[in-house]
């Protein structure tokens, strides 16, 4: 990608944050945002800038597109993130303060993930009040694709385990543990689950 391929014209790259700072930037073409690629020397030469550690490049969808913004996430390992809340959440709030207009009600369709064939609609909504951005909520639909379990030892404080997971304390004898069932002694172990959403195509 060229520097020709950033658009400067209605902001410059910013770092921006509604809970987590990311580099925004603007790109001038769909074929510019498709042509990004992490880069390991510049990434080590600029960043971190102001906590933001992730690049979230975007660019304005023509109206045929079935989205607003297209856009993708880069992160501090080199990989990509196909839906990002957090950054979708700032851009939102970056366009609608673009936007010459006081008190309104502003709504954005973010499609992310397309190149690394992993879509992602995002809807963000935006509420102006007197000119500046006083709300902003982030959401889509999504589908379960994979479950997964963390044991461990438990924390002291109930609900919490060593890795700082959030989870709920399962005796080993409500889990069927065979250790249980044969009599011998069984460790305290916390089972934690959780779901990977995934946005549809």
């Amino acid at each position: 990608m060229d520097v020709e391929d950033i658009r400067s014209d209605v902001h410059k790259p910013w770092v921006l944050s509604v809970g987590l700072p990311f580099v925004v930037v603007e790109l001038v073409s769909r074929d510019a945002l498709r042509r990004a690629t992490p880069n390991r020397a510049a990434y080590d030469q600029f960043l971190p800038l102001d906590g933001a550690r992730s690049v979230y490049a975007y660019t304005r969808s023509q109206p045929a597109a079935g989205a607003d913004i297209h856009a993708r996430m880069f992160t501090s390992r080199m990989t990509e993130d196909p839906t990002t809340g957090s950054a979708t959440g700032a851009a939102a709030a970056l366009l609608a303060e673009l936007t010459n207009t006081a008190d309104h009600e502003m709504f954005f369709r973010f499609m992310q993930g397309v190149e690394m064939g992993r879509p992602s609609l995002l809807l963000a909504r935006v509420l102006k009040d007197s000119g500046t951005t006083s709300a902003v909520y982030v959401g889509g639909r999504c589908v379960s694709v994979r479950r997964v379990g963390l044991r461990s030892d438990p924390f002291p404080l109930a609900g919490f385990n060593r890795s700082g997971i959030v989870g709920r304390v399962v005796p080993q004898a409500q889990r069927g543990d065979p250790a249980h069932s044969s009599g011998r002694r069984a460790s305290p172990e916390t089972a934690v689950s959780g779901t990977f959403p995934r946005i549809p195509r």
